[in-house]
């Protein structure tokens, strides 16, 4: 998972990378293994069966002029189906593994390269530990992944976006582009987890707020620019507020309480430095 704003895209074509894709987590789905996708594909796979959010997909350029908008493929497993995890994409599938990001991670990650390298894959653990750490359970009985789909629920990949201190362009354009596609294909939006996660962690739900503001700010320019239409500003507008409702209506617990005593007179992220790989 690349959280800089280093230009980093697969090898192959879209499509390509996309059968890739759907076949690694079909026969994850055989294997009766938990394997959910994150990141732009999951946003891609979110909102490509509605023309016009696709096309602002594309015509947004998330990345550099004229190359892929995936940088490669993230995905989030049980940390107890981990040993099952490695089997599939070392025995199974024959992807390379990272070595080096593999021993430093342990349990909590692991980084394979696809057997003709052409792209390579990112497999989270139970939890994403970025800005902020958020959290799917351990295993299927006290998880939160979904059965029913092959990403992270909708309101899960608005929590990854939103955890990002320092979001950037790309992650506005996703953010942007599902809020607009939840009101054109009238989606609802699970963002339990995410009221968990902001009701104990202050930081988190600090920077929730801050993100929100600039999806706002980010939304109103590409409106101005033309690039999309007032309906769809207000679309955005629309999201915004309703989300931001829930996370400063939800109640809140007291380590949330005791931390935003101190509010940002102290760090409330943690620094993130991008493994290079």
């Amino acid at each position: 998972m690349d959280t800089s704003d280093n230009i980093k895209t697969i090898k192959i074509g879209n499509d390509q990378f996309l059968d890739h894709v759907l076949s690694v987590i079909t026969y994850a789905k055989k294997k009766q293994i938990h394997l959910r996708i994150l990141g732009s594909t999951a946003v891609y796979l979110n909102i490509k069966d509605n023309p016009r959010t696709l096309a602002l997909f594309n015509s947004l350029g998330r990345l550099e002029h004229g190359s892929s908008p995936f940088s490669d493929l993230d995905v989030i497993a049980y940390k107890k189906e981990r040993g099952k995890v490695v089997d599939l994409f070392e025995k199974d599938l024959g992807f390379i593994p990272e070595q080096s990001i593999n021993a430093m991670f342990g349990t909590e990650r692991n980084v394979y390269h696809s057997p003709a390298n052409t792209y390579d894959v990112d497999i989270f653990y139970s939890c994403l530990n970025y800005s902020h750490k958020i959290c799917w359970g351990d295993s299927e009985k006290d998880g939160w992944l979904p059965d029913d789909q092959i990403t992270i629920e909708p309101g899960d990949i608005v929590m990854e976006k939103l955890q990002i201190h320092e979001i950037n362009r790309k992650d506005l354009i996703d953010l942007t582009l599902l809020f607009i596609n939840k009101e054109l294909t009238n989606k609802k939006f699970n963002y339990n987890l995410l009221l968990k996660h902001t009701s104990e962690d202050w930081g988190l739900w600090y920077d929730s707020l801050i993100n929100l503001d600039k999806v706002l700010k980010f939304s109103d320019e590409l409106r101005n620019s033309g690039s999309i239409t007032e309906q769809e500003y207000l679309y955005v507008v629309t999201n915004v507020k309703t989300l931001r409702n829930l996370l400063e209506n939800s109640e809140k617990s007291r380590r949330w309480l005791r931390r935003a005593r101190k509010g940002d007179s102290v760090p409330w992220y943690e620094n993130v430095e991008e493994i290079k790989r």
